[in-house]
């Protein structure tokens, strides 16, 4: 079974029709898209057998649907697939292999239907499909949409005041102890020492002022601390979903740049994926 990588199907998937096993999927015949023409069908029946005709060569295996993951296992002998349904357009059937941008084509061969005839017709039906999505779909996908941003942008802004609280927290401490123990070196010399006055207001003067440096200091550096903590938290929690939601969607990028000064593409969760 030849599958594809098309860039089309990841901007169509939001536009997608409900996939319902039984209504889509069960007791229809399908045809594999195959640039070279081949004549492969599929036929999925309903007590979980299935059938797939390769040319004239017949072959028969099973199949299962799971509630949970909405994914299908299709077997056939030693071919093992997982398809996860990734658009519907009652029509066409887009499956993403093994969680991955492999797509699997099937196309409704019932009726005298066939699927597109080469890469040209393929890119044209999914052309004209994705200009001429249902305004009800096209409504649900931005609302999905809005949404889930809404969603994320609030879980950045959770993830950022957590990395942010305790280095902030720990800075108003070293500032504090720092401050108020030369504040009372210096009462304390000065009411201990009348001899030494100047060097008591000296070192009261010099908590206050050190108190100031060391809170501008801190200031400006504690953004960098709290990034740096980001990655980590990053790093020690499963949230790739943000982190790739951060990188293509550019108005909340813009917006999370702007508000925490922080580029989302230093995140490295898993770099073998990224590089």
């Amino acid at each position: 079974m030849k599958t594809y990588k098309l860039d089309i199907i990841s901007h169509l998937a939001q536009y997608s029709r409900k996939f319902e096993v039984s209504n889509n999927f069960c007791d229809k015949t399908w045809q594999i898209f195959d640039e070279n023409g081949k004549q492969i069908f599929l036929y999925f029946k309903s007590d979980n057998n299935a059938f797939i005709s390769d040319n004239g060569n017949n072959a028969s295996g099973i199949w299962r649907f799971n509630e949970q993951t909405q994914a299908i296992t299709l077997e056939f002998g030693q071919l093992n697939l997982n398809l996860l349904p990734v658009f519907n357009d009652n029509n066409c059937l887009v499956f993403s292999v093994d969680n991955t941008q492999n797509y699997l084509l099937l196309f409704d061969g019932s009726e005298g239907k066939t699927a597109p005839q080469n890469l040209t017709f393929l890119t044209d039906y999914f052309n004209r499909a994705l200009n001429n999505v249902d305004p009800v779909l096209k409504a649900a996908a931005a609302k999905n949409a809005q949404e889930k941003q809404e969603r994320i942008k609030a879980k950045i802004e959770e993830i950022a005041e957590k990395c942010d609280r305790y280095p902030w927290k720990r800075n108003l401490i070293i500032i504090g102890v720092s401050s108020v123990c030369l504040l009372i070196s210096g009462i304390f010399t000065y009411i201990k020492y009348p001899y030494y006055d100047s060097i008591g207001i000296s070192l009261m003067i010099l908590s206050v002022v050190l108190a100031a440096i060391v809170y501008g200091f801190f200031d400006t550096q504690r953004w960098q601390t709290a990034i740096k903590n980001m990655v980590m938290w990053f790093k020690d929690n499963d949230e790739t979903e943000i982190v790739e939601y951060l990188k293509v969607n550019k108005k909340l990028k813009s917006w999370f740049l702007e508000n925490y000064d922080f580029d989302p593409t230093r995140i490295k969760r898993l770099p073998s994926a990224y590089d």
